[in-house]
């Protein structure tokens, strides 16, 4: 069930431009009896383009686990993720009218020219929440991710000077299944006219193998969800493997930010710990046994990280045990199959 979260990957980091027609988001704007439709919202004329802007590799991280962004190492890293389509940009599309909580991309591929290329299967945004922590509503506060495959690989001219390149291109052509898994996530989306930043937000992500079982649209693993409202975590998803002892855990869409797209200092360093505890839930204090974590210094990298760490869990053994994530400079639990717990660092 290998996927984007394993090893190995391709992370990348930038910017991308969504430019939805708001008219086309009130249904009173499709009477044909009285068109045009007075409520036009905030963008009415929006072109739907979805498209990629100054978004790079930023690091590659081979299968014997070993990640570096050096180009000397690696001639992927620092080279521009841009649009494959021919003519006409992506398109950014509701559902429906009533259900814009899900927007798809119709028509997109990528590349890196003279490396890969790929089509991104459509689907539709998940995940979303306020991501951003500031006094003032905006389109910028919400967080999204988007996890799908990219199919129709090719590689270019250039992918003997990528080690990675060359090992993807090995495994698809003795793979049954022409597939790549992505996943990336968006926020800080501007949605003000008067910005010269309008329509363009942040995006950063991973690309890896999708095994022969894996679902497109999710990761075949485990799930840590919310423990507080309003939240300062969200979903977090996490591959478990018992033979290598590691755990894979995704924070890319998971941790609050502040107004510059920073993670909020208040987060701190995070211990991962484990429970035998079965129950919905748990009373405290409840014993609570600590086997990882992850400083606050590490999340700072996210453009580098995509925010997927590897965790050892040593001679742990997580298959029944529920996972904890916790905040470690004072007695707060952010995230869990649980309970409120101590601080590690006691």
């Amino acid at each position: 069930h290998q996927s984007y979260i394993h090893f190995p990957r391709i992370h990348f980091a930038g910017r991308f431009q969504a430019d939805p027609s708001t008219i086309n988001n009130n249904p009173d704007n499709f009477d044909t009896y009285n068109f045009p439709g007075k409520t036009e919202e905030w963008n009415p004329t929006g072109s739907a383009t979805w498209r990629l802007v100054d978004t790079r590799i930023t690091r590659v991280c081979y299968a014997n686990e070993v990640c570096t962004s050096l180009e000397s190492d690696d001639a992927l890293n620092n080279k521009l993720l841009e649009d494959g389509n021919f003519g006409a940009s992506a398109k950014l599309v509701d559902y429906d009218v009533d259900f814009q909580s899900s927007t798809q991309i119709y028509g997109w591929s990528m590349q890196v020219k003279d490396f890969f290329k790929g089509d991104f299967q459509r689907v539709g945004f998940q995940y979303m929440w306020s991501k951003m922590k500031v006094n003032v509503f905006s389109m910028a506060i919400f967080g999204v991710a988007y996890q799908s495959v990219l199919t129709n690989v090719q590689f270019g001219s250039r992918i003997g000077a990528s080690p990675i390149m060359q090992h993807l291109k090995e495994h698809l052509n003795f793979s049954d299944k022409k597939e790549l898994s992505i996943r990336f996530n968006t926020d800080m989306y501007d949605s003000f006219d008067t910005s010269a930043n309008f329509t363009y937000a942040r995006m950063v992500g991973s690309i890896g193998i999708s095994g022969h079982d894996s679902p497109p649209y999710f990761t075949f693993g485990r799930m840590l969800k919310p423990n507080n409202d309003p939240p300062n975590f969200w979903f977090s998803p996490f591959v478990y493997d018992y033979e290598k002892k590691t755990l894979l855990l995704d924070l890319g869409n998971s941790l609050a930010i502040t107004e510059d797209g920073n993670i909020l200092k208040s987060i701190g360093n995070l211990a991962l710990a484990y429970t035998n505890k079965t129950s919905d839930i748990i009373g405290c204090p409840d014993t609570w046994n600590p086997f990882g974590h992850i400083y606050f210094s590490d999340l700072g990298n996210y453009a580098l990280t995509a925010g997927i760490f590897k965790i050892d869990v040593g001679k742990v053994d997580l298959r029944k045990s529920r996972v904890i994530l916790a905040q470690t400079s004072k007695i707060t639990i952010i995230s869990t199959y649980d309970c409120p717990l101590n601080p590690l660092d006691k």
